[in-house]
């Protein structure tokens, strides 16, 4: 399965319509937009299903603020990470997705490509 994640996009439109673009060259199978101005990303110009959730700067957003999604039997959390305050480390974040039974966190806020691996679930203890 393809996922094609991007989030904080802040209303840049040109950048949007690219990475659209890019979902169509890569055969994306779901586009995820993990928060601050998702709703710019219109599901009309990608070629598979949409999932969003709402960032900090999505004050009107009907969306969630987290949810849990299934990739290929990987359990997965999806937030914007500000709730779990990610600027400043990632414990909280870890310990809430492991509650939650997600061996994946996907989240945005930081401006970063950033990488959390719950290595109780990786390790299957």
């Amino acid at each position: 399965m393809k996922l094609l994640v991007i989030s904080d996009s802040h209303g840049a439109r040109d950048n949007l319509a690219r990475f659209a673009l890019l979902a169509h060259r890569l055969h994306a199978d779901t586009v995820i937009h993990l928060g601050d101005h998702a709703d710019d990303l219109s599901p009309q110009a990608l070629p598979c299903p949409l999932i969003t959730v709402r960032g900090n700067c999505d004050w009107i957003s009907s969306v969630p603020q987290q949810r849990m999604e299934r990739f290929d039997d990987v359990e997965t959390l999806l937030c914007h990470g500000h709730l779990f305050g990610v600027k400043s480390g990632f414990g909280t974040l870890e310990a809430y997705a492991g509650r939650q039974g997600a061996a994946l966190a996907l989240f945005g806020h930081t401006h970063h490509v950033e990488t959390v691996a719950l290595m109780s679930r990786v390790e299957g203890k």
